[in-house]
């Protein structure tokens, strides 16, 4: 038995780094020695990943949702922290647009790997599981232009 899987673009089993949008468009594919054949390759997905099974391969394409663990804080754009409590909300794609936005703790990891579980089916009933990673690394623009763009439909 020697069913293997490789991902592309990538090396191996991991994916080709990306910066913190997090975007992936893979493809996983299964390889077997002569003894063998491949029926069938999954995988487990994350928020914002749509998986395509395939008979010898699987594709992973979409966005990661909120990969890093920002906390925003705001109240109601006609208040002040000092009128109302605050809300507080983790990760960008939860923050309301025209609240005030006052306070932002980002998420100061260098980077953050998704974990995929491949399940490849082979010989009609027999599998074979792999892990396939994906890292998104942290880039502090992403969230500069989030920060400074926040407010431009006020203009």
């Amino acid at each position: 038995m020697a069913i293997s899987v490789s991902v592309s673009p990538g090396s191996g089993t991991a994916v080709t780094a990306v910066d913190r949008t997090g975007t992936i468009n893979a493809t996983v594919t299964a390889a077997a020695d002569s003894s063998e054949t491949i029926n069938n390759v999954t995988s487990t997905t994350h928020t914002g990943i749509t998986m395509t099974t395939g008979t010898t391969s699987c594709t992973l394409v979409g966005t990661y949702i909120d990969s890093f663990t920002d906390t925003f804080r705001y109240v109601e754009a006609t208040s002040s922290d000092l009128l109302s409590t605050p809300t507080e909300v983790v990760g960008l794609a939860n923050l309301p647009s025209e609240k005030r936005f006052f306070n932002l703790d980002q998420d100061t990891n260098a980077s953050v790997t998704m974990s995929y579980n491949v399940t490849v089916t082979y010989n009609t009933s027999s599998t074979s599981t792999f892990t396939v990673t994906h890292i998104i690394n942290n880039t502090w623009d992403e969230i500069y232009n989030a920060v400074d763009t926040y407010y431009d439909y006020l203009l």
